[in-house]
């Protein structure tokens, strides 16, 4: 079996996306001329391919470990 840490949300893309997204919506309060919705359109157009990129990237960096079963991870 895979050696998954017990938290390990440096192991999930999404996580780090939904972080992004989340930070943008939180930045500002909510105005009048605001909806959530309109915030959160804007806040997942921010996320780019190369973010995604970056983030598949540094998951990819701890996949060995988890392989190895090694401790110590984050």
């Amino acid at each position: 079996p895979l050696f998954m840490p017990p938290y390990s949300p440096f192991l999930n893309p999404i996580e780090e996306c939904w972080s992004k997204i989340k930070s943008n919506i939180k930045r500002n309060p909510l105005d009048k001329a605001d909806t959530l919705t309109s915030r959160l359109s804007a806040a997942c157009q921010s996320v780019t391919v190369e973010d995604c990129q970056g983030w598949v990237s540094h998951a990819e960096t701890f996949w060995n470990r988890c392989i190895n079963k090694e401790l110590g991870l984050r």
